[in-house]
């Protein structure tokens, strides 16, 4: 399978870039188009939403006959997205393929940006973790996720106009946008106070889940048009397995971080670590929990990078980047064997 053999070449190199020290630009870049290519030239029948989005493309109307009434319910900017392509082509591969690059590309800056010494792993990372069920279905909210990873090194620099620029285009994509704006606000604590709040988090947690009060407020406030889609199509619980999934990288990532002198990113894990709270607090419907905790996870791509350049023995470097590599592996073999998942080249190649 075309998956397996891109792991087994990127295993190799990024294996060889934490022992050694050499430029990987032309392998990020080439992993970073193979990736878009991927996902673009997939068979129409790839991913579970793949359909819907290519009905909403083919059906709506261009940016000069803008119906603000059709599809009321998608973030304007996504519609306001899809009328700018119609402009120009009804090609669905050329749909595939921008909303591709606006998932992935902006990732990449992110980790560019941030000047992480190993940004090949947390590029290899995304793939392993994101790219079945993002760039390949879940369109809106990759976008909105791929700006997250974008708006950081502006947070980290103090670049106000940035950040809420980068969050407001985050936000018209995928109502989760706003993760960005309480993400910002939570590096202006100082990491003690950050702290805190994390630890009083973490109670308030259980009894946002024992009371279902978060599933109230996003139903009926929120986004009240989705509640059939997430209590009648998809309303499993959350299983023991993902819960253990998440509570392992968590604490991997805990263990390195929290030995580094960087509040910034001890700041950034703390607001991970919300993420999972929130996971907790969502739990009676695993598929909204997973919508919102995602976004979260998008900082494994910044952290994990970050803590394995502040390992100075080769060796541990190593030991963490395959254990790493080892559990989202697993989480990347139970995304891809779901029948819908299974790539296909698509008939237009």
């Amino acid at each position: 399978m075309i998956y397996y053999f891109l792991i087994f070449i990127y295993l190799m190199f990024c294996m060889t870039r934490v022992v050694s020290k050499y430029n990987t630009l032309y392998l990020e870049l080439y992993l970073l188009v193979t990736l878009i290519f991927l996902s673009t030239f997939r068979s129409f029948g790839v991913g579970a939403d793949t359909l819907v989005y290519l009905m909403f493309f083919q059906d709506f109307p261009n940016l000069f006959n803008f119906d603000f009434d059709y599809l009321a319910h998608i973030e304007i900017g996504f519609r306001f997205f899809l009328a700018t392509i119609k402009i120009f082509t009804h090609s669905e591969e050329f749909f595939l393929f921008l909303s591709s690059a606006f998932c992935i590309i902006p990732v990449y800056l992110g980790l560019k940006k941030l000047k992480l010494e190993y940004a090949l792993v947390g590029l290899f990372f995304y793939f392993l973790i994101f790219f079945i069920n993002y760039p390949n279905s879940v369109i809106r909210q990759g976008i909105s996720m791929g700006l997250f990873v974008l708006s950081l090194p502006y947070m980290r620099d103090r670049q106000h106009f940035m950040v809420l620029l980068l969050g407001a285009i985050s936000s018209l994509f995928h109502t989760t946008g706003f993760i960005i704006f309480l993400c910002y606000i939570f590096t202006f604590f100082e990491y003690k106070k950050a702290l805190t709040i994390t630890l009083l988090f973490s109670f308030v947690s259980f009894f946002l889940y024992k009371f279902n009060v978060l599933q109230y407020l996003i139903f009926n406030y929120i986004g009240s048009g989705y509640e059939e889609v997430y209590t009648v199509q998809f309303s499993e619980d959350t299983s023991l397995s993902q819960y253990l999934y998440r509570v392992a990288v968590a604490f991997l990532i805990g263990f390195l971080i929290f030995r580094v002198d960087n509040d910034f990113y001890k700041k950034l894990f703390l607001f991970y670590l919300m993420g999972f709270f929130v996971y907790i607090a969502l739990s009676d419907n695993n598929l909204l929990a997973a919508r919102f905790n995602m976004f979260f996870r998008m900082l494994e791509l910044v952290l994990i990078p970050y803590a394995l350049t502040c390992i100075r023995d080769y060796r541990y470097r190593l030991f963490f980047f395959i254990v790493f590599f080892s559990v989202f592996l697993l989480f990347f073999i139970k995304s891809v064997n779901i029948p819908y998942n299974q790539y296909r080249f698509s008939d237009f190649i």
